[in-house]
């Protein structure tokens, strides 16, 4: 990256120029990730960097300093403290960024140019960038390791995600499929070479293909590893003279993609090109090691012998057993990293914790190339099972199984050959390269041994984990939460209220249980600790694992108070950024001092989940779900609402659903009710509405099914049965793309029985995001719970689109915050990568 460094008049130039010495004296591993620009230097900036003695003053020199700035970013630092600083308007912001052609700003209060907080800063920041974040939370770390407030930020979604060292990877994998593939490619450093695997004679196509082998996104962790040979590289590159190329339309209908094929007769680097809509599926053949030999066809494998997993995807071949007849859909994925896509494939067996991993190159055309794991057989008193997993930067695309006869000492068999598609996550997979990236994801099954199990991933590493029964605690949780809905005025005394610190405190006890059930001492552990945002996934409907919960820090004791710095870290409102714990944070230690609010991931991390209802075979309840792609990125909350509600919510007060209702239609004039199910029906068909809020009543038919109510709920049309649940009740002739559903009533979101489930129901027919309870929540609660969720969207989405996992975060800390801790309760389920606008 560029830095230019500025400063305002009146700044200390002597001040600037120890700066900038500073950071060249102290980059030491930055010599490969930065260059400081000197003042004669007219090559535009990544990054600008501008010390102003005040707000106004940076203001200003930005107004008159166009050509000076230069810059995709600035970051404009002052001494004064956060709450002296104005507030710009967005308007203003966009105004001026618009003009510098810049498209992100960085605030940064509370840096002096002469300070060694602003080389911590930027030191801090330019690490962060190198590995794989974007600027928004580099900016954030770097605040964090200075010890600073939160910066404020604008950033367009180009600087979020090209400003970013894995992207910088697809970036010269682009620049290398433009140069002749026999161009020797000269000048990559020694380091280089080594981490790549190749020699310094390596042509284009051979550098091309360790690039993408050799070097995943997950590789660049810290400076040693992937940052620096992709910043190396960079320089090389951009050096090697691109070839000629001509054009021609393609010769063969490419589907639905519409590709522009770019073609040199000379050089043909795709070899002959199928259309990318032929059907490929995901493949694996299990094979019995015999001596030295591998068998395809057996029996039975031998027990504690040892046998070979091979996976592939590819198309229909006799040869290569697939899981089923749901394909993997090439034809919709993102654009190829030169000739095509890599993707993780992680393996889980029941015959040990450790899981494996290696990454897939699928190419644009016929079948990949297969990957080889070796698993251990267990020792014949259970069958071989394994669960293969498909993953692209830590988001799950599929899941499947296979299970394979084991032979015992004795001779006895136990278990037959079968396997079969568990999932799909990811149907349509358009802009997949654009989705925010997980660092983490949990996939809640069975164990592969006859129990609950829980598939942790990061990267490289995973393991499977089959945790001890946990449903005392998880009931412990929802009682905790219901007893705030059934006696609510004990808990209206704010955060730090004896009544809300003892629920939190008990809560932090449980959820520590939870944590350590399923977070041992493992690298992957570490990484899901760390993680900023998860994704979970809840193959079963009883595998319910509130991850929202888990408590990383202490167990506080008995008697432990709130942190008294607890509401400043959860930031108290939707425009307030929360500010950092730092090195004097009381609950940091071993000793149980404290209740940090920070500790419960729900208040700390971004929590995509994903549910299913239950069937074995499990695609249908993600084959329909919206989800945004390359073309339908946001959902316009408040362009049409439908709004109903039981009731039975206005038994303790009158103005309850009278309340919601306003906020509604404070929110948008476009406001809708309905009074019974048929009448919901017809406000589906007639607005097409992409905000629902029903609050209904949970109960159960006569028949012991699960019923919705809503009015009065005296008669069939009230009455909505789970079974009866289909697109009708969920997605309008216009309702591009699904819908956001907020379903809070009793228990909606906790289903008891293995197939008994609205979330997936809804989700299933067309729902693109669904917020639920997971506790019996009054009528009284519900209400405020309500209003504030709309009134949070609206703040939310003010001053721009924003995503639903960050929307969602900050929705718990500021109600939390605010005395609001029945907030907890609530989940949110669909892809947090819609944008809410």
């Amino acid at each position: 990256m560029k830095l230019r460094v500025l400063a305002t008049p009146g700044v200390d130039r002597a001040a600037l120029n120890a700066f900038r010495k500073a950071i060249l004296a102290n980059r030491g591993w930055m010599a490969d990730h930065v260059r400081v620009l000197s003042d004669g230097d007219d090559d535009r900036a990544d990054f600008t960097l501008v010390f102003a003695e005040t707000g106004a003053a940076g203001d200003t020199f930005l107004g008159n300093s166009e050509g000076q700035v230069d810059a995709d970013c600035l970051i404009v630092a002052t001494p004064m403290s956060q709450k002296d600083v104005a507030p710009a308007r967005p308007a203003s912001v966009t105004k001026m960024m618009r003009r510098l052609k810049a498209t992100g700003l960085v605030s940064q209060s509370g840096m002096h140019v002469g300070d060694g907080a602003a080389v911590s800063w930027v030191i801090e920041f330019v690490r962060a960038l190198s590995h794989t974040v974007t600027v928004d939370v580099a900016a954030m770390r770097a605040a964090e390791r200075a010890k600073l407030s939160a910066p404020t930020m604008w950033l367009g979604k180009a600087l979020l995600e090209h400003a970013h060292v894995s992207r910088r990877r697809a970036m010269l994998l682009s620049q290398l499929k433009q140069v002749i593939p026999s161009e020797v490619v000269r000048g990559i450093p020694g380091s280089a070479l080594q981490a790549l695997g190749v020699d310094a004679s390596v042509n284009a196509r051979g550098l091309a293909r360790a690039l993408r082998t050799r070097l995943t996104p997950f590789d660049f962790d810290r400076e040693s590893n992937g940052a620096s040979v992709i910043a190396a590289l960079a320089l090389v590159v951009a050096r090697i003279p691109i070839r000629p190329v001509a054009t021609r339309p393609p010769t063969r209908d490419l589907g639905s993609a519409h590709l522009d094929v770019l073609f040199d007769a000379a050089a043909p680097e795709l070899g002959e090109l199928t259309s990318p809509s032929a059907l490929r599926f995901l493949q694996a053949q299990l094979l019995r090691v015999e001596g030295n030999r591998l068998v395809e066809r057996f029996d039975a494998l031998a027990h504690r012998g040892a046998c070979f997993v091979r996976v592939r995807i590819g198309d229909e071949d006799g040869a290569w057993p697939g899981f089923g007849e749901e394909p993997f859909r090439t034809e919709l994925l993102p654009p190829p990293d030169l000739d095509g896509w890599t993707l993780q494939v992680y393996v889980f067996a029941n015959s040990g914790e450790q899981a494996q991993n290696a990454s897939l190159f699928l190419p644009v055309a016929g079948n990949s190339e297969p990957i080889e794991f070796k698993c251990v057989v267990g020792d014949g008193s259970a069958p071989f099972k394994a669960r293969v997993v498909v993953a692209h930067a830590n988001r799950v695309l599929q899941s499947a199984w296979l299970e394979a006869p084991v032979q015992a000492r004795n001779g006895d068999v136990r278990g037959a050959f079968s396997r079969g598609l568990e999932m799909v996550i990811k149907q349509d997979l358009t802009g997949l390269d654009e989705r925010w990236k997980f660092d983490a994801f949990l996939v809640v099954n069975d164990s592969l041994t006859n129990g609950p199990g829980v598939a942790i991933a990061s990267g490289p590493s995973a393991v499977l984990r089959t945790p001890p029964d946990l449903a005392k605690t998880i009931n412990f949780i929802d009682g905790e939460l219901s007893e705030v809905s059934e006696k609510p005025e004990h808990y209206e005394g704010g955060l730090e209220s004896k009544a809300v610190v003892r629920l939190l405190r008990s809560l932090a006890q449980y959820g520590r249980e939870m944590f350590e059930a399923i977070v041992q001492d493992h690298e992957v552990d570490r990484a899901l600790i760390d993680a900023e945002r998860v994704q979970v996934v809840a193959a079963e409907s009883w595998a319910r694992l509130p991850i929202e919960f888990f408590y990383d820090q202490p167990a506080p004791g008995a008697s432990a108070p709130l942190c008294p710095g607890a509401a400043k870290c959860l930031g108290g409102s939707m425009a307030a950024a929360p500010a950092p714990c730092n090195d004097a944070c009381p609950a940091a230690g071993p000793d149980e001092k404290v209740v940090c609010p920070r500790g419960f991931w729900g208040l700390r991390k971004v929590i995509e989940w994903h549910r299913h209802s239950g069937d074995k075979v499990q695609v249908g309840d993600f084959r329909l779900q919206s989800e945004p792609d390359t073309h339908r990125k946001s959902i316009k909350a408040f362009q049409s609402i439908l709004f109903a509600h039981s009731d039975r919510m206005d038994a303790h007060s009158a103005q309850a659903s009278a309340d919601v209702l306003a906020a509604l239609k404070g929110a948008s004039s476009h406001t809708y009710t309905a009074s019974d199910w048929d009448l919901w029906r017809t406000g589906i068909s007639s607005h097409s509405p992409l905000l629902m809020v029903m609050l209904p009543h949970n109960e159960e038919s006569p028949n012991e099914l699960p019923e919705l109510s809503i009015g009065p709920g005296t008669l069939a049309t009230h009455r909505l049965l789970l079974s009866s649940i289909d697109d009708r009740v969920i997605k309008g002739p216009k309702t591009m793309p699904g819908a956001i559903v907020l379903l809070l009533g009793c228990e909606t979101g906790a289903p008891k029985t293995s197939y008994l489930g609205y979330v997936p129901k809804f989700r299933r027919y067309g729902a693109s995001i669904i917020v639920s309870t997971g506790a019996v929540v009054l009528g009284r609660q519900i209400s405020p719970i309500c209003v504030r969720l709309i009134k949070g969207l609206q703040a939310a989405v003010a001053s721009g689109p924003a995503p639903l996992g960050q929307v969602m975060l900050r929705l718990r800390r500021e109600m939390l915050a605010n005395g609001f801790p029945i907030v907890l309760a609530l989940s949110a389920s669909g892809d947090a990568d819609w944008l809410i606008e």
